[in-house]
């Protein structure tokens, strides 16, 4: 286990600078390409849908600690993502005045393992933190949504 999760590492630390983040979103949603197209496209090296998925968790959580928040968002939500939809996302969106993110972020988890109603509060709460106005609007759009 230690040595899949040192590749899927050195898989994502290789990607980030092979593959344009916002190109993969776009490749995505004009083709219509879902988890299952990714996963049929890896499968004949060998790839499961569960490394598929830990390597897009990987993948995304490198572009959160790289600072690329729209794409990780984007991948979170296009893909479905659930693992990586979490409070802690919505925390590291609103430190980085990211609000709209991570807006579309809580509404894109209705009706999936993450309860939206959660999420909203956690944008809620972590802008009320935040103590500043863009994050005291921010708290009141997420409200009147």
């Amino acid at each position: 286990a230690a040595d899949r999760a040192t590749t899927t590492v050195v898989a994502v630390d290789a990607s980030l600078g092979a593959l344009e983040p916002r190109a993969v979103i776009r490749l995505a949603e004009t083709y219509g390409l879902d988890f299952d197209d990714v996963v049929d496209a890896l499968a004949p090296g060998g790839a499961t849908a569960a490394d598929v998925r830990e390597l897009m968790n990987a993948y995304v959580d490198a572009l959160f600690e790289a600072g690329r928040h729209a794409p990780a968002t984007r991948l979170i939500v296009f893909f479905r993502l659930e693992t990586r939809a979490t409070r802690d996302a919505i925390d590291a969106l609103v430190l980085a005045s990211q609000f709209d993110l991570a807006a579309e972020l809580a509404e894109a988890t209705a009706g999936h393992a993450s309860p939206s109603r959660d999420l909203r509060r956690a944008v809620v709460d972590a802008c009320a933190r935040l103590d500043e106005h863009a994050g005291r609007r921010a708290a009141w759009l997420a409200v009147e949504q």
